[in-house]
């Protein structure tokens, strides 16, 4: 709880408010804990992504985007069905060299449909990355808010996807005493 929220509820009930701040302790992750009094936290990123609305609202004007560039799709495959069917019945009636063509173009449009297919899967592909790693990187924040708020030494992730450490306090790293030891090694 910030200090600016603590006041804001001493004034509006003075006598638990200082209870309170006469009891709580100064959060631990911001203090190096006492020998095994360590707070730790786990999340399920599946359950917060499901659980976030944004992600519903983000996804829906994707989808909404796919939606929409199917229809081109769409509308390229029908006009090549059309023109091979097209093709199949008259085929025996036109000349050799009619054929040809109408054979040429009807491959030229089709690898420009596969052509257009590959980019727009490619464009969309890229657009959900983007997305995740924004709301990723949210989660990420209000994950590293409650830590430092809440006092956690270490926030974790369940699931054996991307089970590890999502968050961690500064007063946990050893990383330096690592760097010493090692430079200290013949």
């Amino acid at each position: 709880m910030s200090v600016a929220m603590a006041e804001k509820k001493e004034a509006a009930a003075p006598a638990k408010a200082a209870e309170k701040t006469a009891a709580a302790p100064a959060p631990a992750a911001q203090t190096p804990p006492a020998s095994g009094q360590y707070k730790i936290g786990v999340i399920d990123r599946k359950l917060v992504l499901d659980g976030y609305k944004k992600v519903a609202g983000e996804y829906s004007k994707l989808q909404e985007e796919v939606d929409e560039r199917q229809k081109e799709i769409t509308k390229l495959s029908d006009q090549i069905t059309a023109a091979k069917d097209k093709y199949e019945k008259e085929k025996d009636s036109l000349p050799a060299e009619e054929k040809a063509e109408r054979e040429t173009k009807i491959q030229n449009d089709y690898r420009e449909y596969q052509t257009k297919l590959q980019t727009q899967q490619a464009e969309i592909d890229n657009k959900e990355r983007t997305l995740m790693k924004k709301i990723f990187g949210e989660i990420d924040k209000a994950v590293e808010k409650i830590g430092n708020e809440q006092g956690y030494h270490l926030i974790l992730e369940s699931g054996a996807a991307r089970a590890g450490v999502v968050w961690h306090s500064p007063t946990i790293d050893i990383s330096q005493k690592v760097v010493e030891v090692l430079n200290s090694m013949p």
